[in-house]
């Protein structure tokens, strides 16, 4: 058994157990682990949730070698040959890369308000800033082709009610999930609160 194919709760649940604290380091503005071990208590305990699961300790030990070895402080990356903004939930963040053919690769990083709705984080072209918001016309995103928004600056249409943004052709559709560490931080808090 894989990774991929481990109940989600149960790999958040071995994360847990593992790592022992994460700190924040303010001069490199990057998370840390204190400290990654399970105790033999904390390893029985794994055993018996992982029971739950209909998994043996055998397999349960590649698991968390697996989970101890992808355990992440950057945000996962998921990738996507074509999306229906339609689709998208409020609070995901994605990337959309572009190239054009005269002025190379570029970036859209948006934060999904409701589906076909996004807040531009940033953007690699002059015309779209920061705090901008897109409606997409174009529905779905393909690699290999443009893709049409309507753009709104403080709540009105940009630059115009008769011109769109439109796309170079879009390279890549990248999904970006929360890292490990936030998981590792909403766990400590809880703990902190219910405590």
């Amino acid at each position: 058994m894989s990774i991929m194919e481990v109940n989600s709760r149960l790999q958040k649940y071995i994360i847990r157990k593992m790592v022992k604290g994460v700190v924040f380091n303010p001069e490199t503005l990057t998370y840390s682990v204190t400290q990654k071990s399970i105790s033999d208590n904390e390893w029985q305990e794994l055993v018996l949730e992982a029971g739950k699961y209909g998994i043996a300790e055998e397999p349960l030990r590649k698991i968390v070698k697996e989970i101890d070895d992808q355990t992440t402080f950057y945000p996962k990356r998921e990738i996507s040959f074509n999306l229906n903004p339609d689709d998208i939930k409020a609070g995901q963040h994605l990337c959309l890369h572009t190239i054009s053919p005269e002025y190379g690769p570029a970036q859209l990083e948006l934060l999904c308000l409701e589906p076909c709705r996004f807040f531009v984080l940033k953007s690699d072209r002059n015309v779209l800033i920061f705090e901008d918001e897109l409606e997409s016309i174009t529905k779905p995103w393909n690699v290999g082709f443009i893709a049409d928004f309507l753009v709104f600056r403080e709540g009105k249409r940009y630059p115009d009610t008769t011109h769109v943004y439109r796309t170079y052709k879009i390279d890549k559709i990248e999904l970006l999930h929360p890292a490990d560490v936030y998981e590792l931080l909403d766990a400590e808090k809880s703990d902190y609160v219910n405590n």
